[in-house]
Parts: C-alpha cells; sequence; structure tokens
C-alpha cells in the first residue's frame, strides 16, 4: 500500500506558480510604446524625405555621410524588392530596411563620434604601452623589425675639391755605391730649398765613405690671397665665388663651393619610437636653420590592428595617419593593378612617338609620376595586404627605360630615403609637403642633367600643419594633431620678373625670371602635386610655364608647348594612366605644325 502511495505521488506532475498578470491598462501601455518605438520614427522619417524633395540642404542635413565602410568592395545600397522569392524575399527586407532605417546616418555618425572619443585616450596612452609590453624585442621596438638602412642623404660633399696632391717624383740618382761600406747616413742637408712650384732636393750622406744620395722634397704650399669671397653674402645651400691668388708664385685658384652649415647649438634630442626616427635637432651658424644628426631607426608596430574607414573615402591607419582611397589606390598599393605585357607596350609606344617629336623639335620630354603616400608610409597603413612586390609603376617604369631613351622617373626611393629627415608627407592629407615636394623636383632636376641642391644643407624650418584633405573628404570630427611642414630657403637670389596666375591646382602660372639658374622655356603639365613645386620651378627657369593636364588645349598651354625648351608630363601614382591621355593630346598638338 505504501509502495503504491509513493508510486502515485513520484507520478503528480508539480505545476508552476502561476506568471504574474500586468493590469491591463499598463499592457496596452507597453504595447502602445513598442508600437511607437517602431512605427512613429518611420512615419516621421518619411513626412521628411517627401519635404527634402524640395529642399536639398534639408536632405543633407538629415542624410549626411556616414563613416561606414558600406559601399567598399562595391556594395550598394539595397534597393527594395520587386520580385518575390520565398527563400530570399525576407532577407532582402530585411537588407533594405537596414540601409534605409530612420535617421540611420545620424545615429550611426553619432555612434562614431563616441567611439572615437572613447577610443582616443586608449590609442594615445594604453595601446602603445600594451604593444611596448607584448611585441617588444628588448629595445622597445617591434619584435618583427623590417630591415632598415639609415640612407646617408648628403652626398659626396658639396665643396669644391682640394688641388690634387701631386706625387714626389722619384730622383735620378748616380749608382757609384762602394760595394765594400755598409753605409750609415746622416739626417741629411737641404740642398735646394723647396718653393710652391719647385721641388726641394735632400742630400743624405754616408758617415762612413764618400757615398750620397739625394731625394726631392714636397712643394711648400701656395700662400693664397683672397681676391674675391661671396660666402657671407649667401645663405647655407647657395654657390658662394671666392677666388684665391698666390703671393709667391701669382697662381690663381677657383675656390668656389656650395656653403654648408656649421653647427651651433642642439635645439633638442628625440629618442625613437613608432612615431618618429630619433635624431638631435641642431641650428645653423649661419642661417638659423634646422637639421637633424644622430639619426636612429624608428620603431615599428606589428601588433594587430583595425583600420577605420571614414566617408568611404579615408581610411585611419596606425596613430591617426590617414590615407586616400579614392581613384583605386588600395589595387596600387597592393599591386594588384598591373599591367600586362600589351598595355606595357602600347604605353611606350606612346611616349615614344611623343618623345621623337619632341626631339625633333628641340623639345627635351621629362616624365614624372609621383609615388602614392602609403607606398612611401607604408608602416602606418592598414586594411591591405601587399599581393606583388614589384608594382604596377615601377614595372611601367622599368619597362620603358629597358625599351625606349624617354626620360622617365618614379622618386619612391629617394622619397623613402629622406624620410630619417623630413617627413615627406602630410599626415592628413593626400599630398606631399614641401619637403616630399622638393625631393621630387630634385629628382627630375637630376634627370634633366641639370643642377641640383642638397635640401639638407638648405636653411629649412619646420612647423606645425594639422588640417589636410582627408579630414575634410572623411567627414572626420575630433582631435588631429602631430603633422608638419617646412618651409625651405631656396635660391634667395633670384628674383622673379612676371607673374601671371594662381598656386591653386585648377590655376594656370607663368612666370619669368632673367637671373634664374636656367635661362629656357619650361613648361610642366601636371595635378595638383606641383603646388608644392611652384616657388621652386620659377627660380629655376627663365621661363615657367605651369598647369594642370586638364588644360592642355588651352590657347597658351598650346602656345607655351609649341615654344617649349623643357617639357615635363607628371601625375601622381594613381593617375598615372593620364599622362598617356595628356600626351597624345599633345602629339596631336606638335603635329600640326
Amino acid at each position: 500500500m505504501d509502495k503504491d502511495k509513493n508510486t502515485s505521488q513520484a507520478e503528480t506532475p508539480i505545476e508552476s506558480p502561476p506568471a504574474p498578470k500586468l493590469p491591463k491598462g499598463l499592457a496596452v501601455t507597453y504595447i502602445g510604446i513598442f508600437a511607437a518605438m517602431l512605427i512613429v520614427p518611420t512615419i516621421i522619417w518619411g513626412a521628411l524625405m517627401i519635404a527634402c524633395r524640395f529642399s536639398p540642404e534639408l536632405y543633407s542635413t538629415l542624410n549626411p555621410p556616414t563613416n561606414e565602410s558600406q559601399g567598399m568592395a562595391g556594395k550598394d545600397v539595397a534597393d527594395f524588392p520587386t520580385t518575390f522569392n520565398i527563400k530570399t524575399y525576407t532577407a532582402e527586407i530585411e537588407a533594405w530596411y537596414d540601409d534605409h532605417l530612420p535617421f540611420r546616418a545620424i545615429i550611426y555618425n553619432s555612434y562614431g563620434d563616441i567611439k572615437a572619443t572613447v577610443e582616443k585616450p586608449y590609442n594615445s596612452t594604453i595601446r602603445p604601452a600594451l604593444v611596448e609590453l607584448f611585441h617588444s624585442n628588448g629595445n622597445g621596438g617591434s619584435a618583427e623589425l623590417p630591415e632598415e638602412t639609415i640612407v646617408d642623404i648628403l652626398g659626396d660633399g658639396t665643396q669644391s675639391p682640394e688641388e690634387s696632391e701631386e706625387t714626389v717624383p722619384n730622383f735620378d740618382n748616380e749608382e757609384s755605391s762602394p760595394s765594400d761600406c755598409e753605409h750609415v747616413y746622416g739626417a741629411g742637408e737641404i740642398e735646394v730649398e723647396p718653393t710652391c712650384t719647385e721641388w726641394g732636393v735632400m742630400k743624405y750622406s754616408c758617415t762612413k765613405c764618400s757615398h750620397s744620395y739625394r731625394e726631392y722634397t714636397a712643394k711648400k704650399a701656395h700662400d693664397y690671397a683672397v681676391l674675391t669671397d661671396t660666402f657671407d653674402l649667401v645663405t647655407c645651400g647657395s654657390k658662394y665665388e671666392r677666388f684665391l691668388k698666390c703671393n709667391d708664385c701669382g697662381y690663381e685658384k677657383d675656390d668656389s663651393g656650395i656653403k654648408q652649415h656649421k653647427n651651433h647649438k642642439k635645439i633638442k634630442t628625440v629618442k625613437a619610437s613608432y612615431t618618429s626616427y630619433g635624431y638631435t635637432l641642431a641650428s645653423c651658424k649661419y642661417c638659423g636653420g634646422e637639421y637633424r644628426t644622430d639619426i636612429k631607426a624608428k620603431l615599428y608596430d606589428t601588433s594587430s590592428a583595425v583600420e577605420r574607414y571614414w566617408n568611404n573615402i579615408t581610411i585611419e591607419g596606425r596613430y591617426q595617419w590617414l590615407y586616400y582611397l579614392g581613384d583605386n589606390s588600395m589595387a596600387y598599393y597592393q599591386g594588384t593593378n598591373l599591367l600586362t605585357e600589351g598595355e606595357l607596350a602600347y604605353y611606350n609606344s606612346i611616349l615614344v612617338q611623343l618623345n621623337e617629336i619632341c626631339k625633333a623639335k628641340g623639345i627635351t620630354l621629362q616624365i614624372c609620376i609621383w609615388p602614392n603616400k602609403e607606398q612611401v608610409y607604408p608602416e602606418y597603413y592598414l586594411g591591405a595586404e601587399v599581393v606583388n612586390e614589384y608594382k604596377r609603376v615601377e614595372r611601367l617604369v622599368d619597362y620603358i627605360h629597358e625599351n625606349s631613351d624617354v626620360k622617365i622617373i618614379y622618386p619612391l626611393a629617394e622619397l623613402t630615403a629622406a624620410k630619417p629627415y623630413w617627413e615627406t608627407y602630410y599626415k592628413f592629407d593626400t599630398h606631399w609637403n614641401m619637403a616630399g615636394g622638393f625631393i621630387g623636383h630634385q629628382a627630375m632636376l637630376e634627370s634633366l642633367g641639370l643642377e641640383t641642391s642638397n635640401l639638407y644643407r638648405l636653411p629649412v624650418w619646420e612647423f606645425d600643419r594639422n588640417a589636410g584633405d582627408l579630414i575634410s573628404l572623411g567627414n572626420i570630427t575630433g582631435s588631429y594633431t602631430g603633422a608638419v611642414d617646412y618651409s625651405i630657403s631656396y635660391r634667395t637670389d633670384i628674383t622673379t620678373d612676371s607673374y601671371f596666375g594662381g598656386d591653386g591646382a585648377n590655376d594656370i602660372r607663368h612666370t619669368t625670371a632673367a637671373n634664374a639658374t636656367n635661362d629656357c622655356n619650361f613648361v610642366m603639365l601636371a595635378d595638383s602635386y606641383r603646388c608644392f613645386q611652384l616657388d621652386l620651378l620659377q627660380k629655376d627657369f627663365s621661363d615657367c610655364y605651369l598647369c594642370h593636364r586638364g588644360q592642355v588645349n588651352e590657347a597658351m598651354t598650346v602656345d607655351a608647348i609649341k615654344n617649349a625648351d623643357i617639357l615635363v608630363l607628371a601625375a601622381v601614382e594613381r593617375y598615372d594612366y593620364q599622362i598617356f591621355d595628356t600626351a597624345i593630346q599633345i602629339i596631336n598638338i606638335l603635329s600640326q605644325e
């Protein structure tokens, strides 16, 4: 009986306590609030979108560009499905709603601003400390430091070489030495005093017998008096004239050279870090300019990091460095947009044809392709892996060098070598800065076989420049600092006689300078990168005409091309193909004469 009772109790289900019941009025309120959260924003948004048809300004306010990486890799905003597929319809509706969520852009941008504010102290303080702790090689650097050699950019000397020392000739002694004497020679006596034009003669006699021999001695140094000396009149990096005359023999010597910096005082010492090379900054006694010495390799952060996209046009890499995403820039960096053999041959044939026409008309042709920013500063770039180390433009330049005599440069090596001494591209801009423009400018002059200058020897001053087009293009908010630019004193003795035009990307600029370094007509068709070379070029050439490639058919440009002594076609790397489009137009212009 007890057994049956226990069995009966075990089989009796245990009832859960009844769920608490909300009062009917409160339940209706909750349901109403939930429905309103779903429906009311949509109704308001729909009404505002109708109003936006009559006010574009209202639409740009309500639906500003987002910082989301939507649209990358060809992804478009989803359209409302117009056909029904039982397997995909709900997903298509969801995708459409995600892309058309009411106030979506405002919500997303607000989230991005809050996230950036919260992440700033982490990225600037906590993250570098973690990298140092977990990824250090013991010297404060990354555990995977790339091989890097600090290149000496000072060249092989900028002063005029000293007179080569003449080798003292052998004296023709008579062979009349007694064979039975172990000669012991004294200190010797001066037989002929040397002068600055004649060798001296020393006589050495044996103390045991009558044997003696003679040797020539070196000439005396010239006793120079200064005839002309402009050293104190020129600034560092400029050529000075110094002519000397010997007071004894009248020999005249050209001792001209390039004025070099003289160390005055140490301004500061900067320790190598993930954002800077190590160096000592010194000032020059002569010009007051600043220059770096004692360069130490920069540290490289190879720890995991996530890129951030702004407005689908700007990518933020390490330490707030910004890069441009437009115009297929990432493919140039990755090396995925290589030209075929047929394309290489076609581009080469265009330049060969233009070069032959130019040579026939006495014009020197120069092609310049300026590197994209991420090619020079890959250490901060995120979001893409290099697929081919031997990339598009390098292959193109090599192909043209191997298959023609066209002058073409891609100064990636020069700009990279200059990095320890100056930042050569703006941190927050698509362009190179004044230092980068100068390096590219000098590479062009060297290719043309013209006189160059060493930026390290010129008066240069560094200053902050924390603005940049990538901030505005990306619609970026927040504090972005640490960018620099340079003021360069270049050929201050050159006077501009006439000046026409402006210094904008789409401005034509024409200058003349009678005492310019090169007496010739110089024409450059380029893009906005040329704006950082304007003040340099107008001092290099007596007649200097600069404009955008898109202005090739302007009447002024056509006349300038026809009268050019030097014609330069230039483009930043991501616009390399435009050089060849412009070349075809110039071929047509020069062929019509």
